[in-house]
């Protein structure tokens, strides 16, 4: 009997430990994890409140913490109506100091908010010193500087504006969610949203209220914080520097196309730029627009046109069928396989000059001794059959299927990077730089961690590295991507002191538009910079991309 009593309380002990556990973890929740949650209900049940954060959301930074969108302020006039004395002399007031009609501010003086009209510094100071009541001016924070980085990789916001979409979002978090606010639509602002949204304002105006829902008399417009500890930030491996070289360099070209850089040693994706572009804060000026100006190019499949050909070149050397100074004849738009780009073609050569002068016929040749079977496994072993980004959650584009290349009649035309080959500007960066690492692929990498408050609260670990080719073949590789850049068609790809090795293509789409391509890697020496170079409507590759990649390169690596 005293052993059953023993056995009850020991029980009911547990119970009532069991239910300590659970009310002390819900407090917890309530009064530490979702603090600035409730902190923002209470202060809406009791005071009229002004956000000053456009969006509760945490940043999206490069790999230094530099926010990618822009870090942007702007003053702006507070109101709240119903502290005001005189509706009309405020307005006059407020008119007078942002040198605007009086009847365009009374418009906005109906509801508590911002006025829409950007102010300066000196403007502000001088609101804030006239103290008048229900008026203030503070900095709110906009989530898009004026020439925001990396936009398609950013991406953009958008309305909830279907039930289905608001039930999702709740159904994926319990951070709040109502109708019409501002969610990720693409890019990393979609991929990340349960991890981006805040629960609250970081900063708002106020004015306090009475039990019953009315101002308090004689009191001015206050400022308060918020912490929110629920909202993170996601850290990219894109450098702002980089990136920002890579799209001033398009802008300034009016390139139509894309760039991509990677670190050799880690595959991190330094910069991902893509033209034409969009701008974040006006959505609407886009939508109407049939430049793909939405299109991320980057991550989006080409023909590589003879960038495939250092596929053909690692499969043939790797096997041991073709030597660096075997002899081919080309005969030009006389071939019986393949048109050389060079009329008369390039007579007796070379597989090393083959490579550098990018001769169809010859690679046509060496696939056919491969077979599709081989040439297909060692493009899958590549990577130009993966389309996966760490940290970047897409379906891949079915369109890529490198078993196409089996088919009857595909074998030549694959050789020389034309139907059915599909590759996009990144896995053509990390081709060049497996060649530049020794024959080791690496998965790229977009993200880099999640961050809280300044602290990394998860780390994104790299895919691991695998080794696809023999340290000897990837030192042939090398040696003849160097001679492209040295005295083949890659020539104005050349960077002195440095030194730099790579590959031309040139290719047509089925709509006749040519697509110039160059990929490459530097220096020659300790690789550090892989860079594909994708110009939509090019002349070539030698003319139109090489430079280009020349352009960056310098100034990338005279930077540092």
């Amino acid at each position: 009997m005293a052993h059953l009593r023993q056995v009850r309380l020991l029980v009911l002990g547990l119970g009532f430990f069991a239910a300590f556990v659970a009310i002390t973890a819900r407090l917890w929740t309530i009064q530490v994890d979702q603090h600035a949650r409730y902190l923002s209900c209470a202060r809406q049940q009791d005071a009229i409140t002004v956000p000053l954060e456009e969006v509760p959301r945490g940043l999206i930074l490069d790999r230094h913490f530099t926010p990618l969108a822009g870090n942007f302020t702007e003053y702006r006039v507070v109101v709240i109506p119903g502290l005001l004395q005189d509706r009309y002399a405020a307005a006059r007031n407020i008119g007078r100091i942002l040198r605007v009609p009086a009847s365009d501010v009374t418009r906005y003086l109906d509801t508590p908010g911002l006025l829409p009209f950007p102010i300066t510094k000196k403007q502000a100071s001088e609101i804030i010193r006239a103290s008048w009541a229900g008026i203030t001016a503070a900095p709110v924070a906009l989530r898009y500087d004026n020439r925001p980085l990396a936009v398609h990789v950013v991406g953009h916001l958008g309305r909830i504006d279907s039930s289905a979409e608001l039930a999702r979002l709740r159904a994926s978090t319990d951070k709040p969610y109502h109708a019409g606010d501002l969610v990720g639509k693409a890019g990393i602002e979609k991929y990340y949203e349960a991890r981006l949204k805040g629960s609250a304002p970081r900063r708002m105006a106020l004015a306090y209220t009475d039990a019953t829902g009315k101002l308090l008399a004689g009191q001015k417009v206050t400022l308060a914080k918020t912490p929110d500890k629920n909202r993170q930030n996601v850290v990219l491996t894109l450098d702002a520097g980089i990136q920002r070289a890579a799209e001033e360099i398009m802008d300034r070209h009016k390139i139509k196309g894309a760039i991509v850089v990677q670190e050799v040693n880690s595959g991190d994706i330094l910069a991902m730029a893509s033209r034409p572009a969009y701008h974040p804060r006006q959505m609407e000026e886009y939508l109407e627009a049939s430049d793909g100006a939405f299109t991320n190019r980057a991550i989006t499949l080409y023909f590589p046109g003879s960038l495939f050909k250092i596929v053909v070149a690692a499969a043939a050397l790797e096997e041991g069928i073709v030597a660096e100074n075997e002899l081919f004849f080309c005969s030009g738009h006389q071939d019986r396989l393949v048109h050389c780009w060079l009329p008369e073609g390039h007579g007796v050569i070379t597989f090393a000059r083959a490579f550098a002068e990018s001769c169809n016929p010859v690679f046509a040749r060496i696939a056919i001794r491969l077979g599709a079977d081989c040439l297909v496994t060692y493009a899958r072993r590549l990577g130009l059959e993966n389309q996966a980004v760490t940290g970047l959650p897409r379906p891949p584009d079915p369109r890529q299927s490198l078993d196409a290349i089996k088919e009857p009649y595909n074998l030549v035309n694959a050789a020389i990077g034309h139907w059915p080959v599909f590759s996009t500007p990144v896995q053509l960066c990390s081709l060049v730089a497996t060649v530049a690492r020794g024959g080791i692929y690496r998965q790229p990498r977009l993200v880099k961690c999640f961050t809280e408050e300044g602290t990394i609260v998860e780390e994104v670990p790299p895919a691991p590295p695998r080794r696809v080719l023999s340290p000897r073949t990837a030192r042939k590789l090398q040696h003849l991507m160097a001679l492209v850049t040295a005295k083949g068609q890659g020539r104005e790809a050349q960077v002195p002191g440095w030194g730099t090795a790579g590959k031309t293509g040139t290719a047509e789409t089925a709509q006749g538009e040519r697509l110039a391509w160059f990929a490459g890697y530097a220096p020659t020496e300790h690789p550090r910079l892989a860079i594909s170079v994708l110009v939509e409507g090019g002349a070539s590759g030698s003319r139109s991309a090489a430079p280009v990649f020349r352009e960056l390169t310098e100034r990338i690596l005279g930077s540092q």
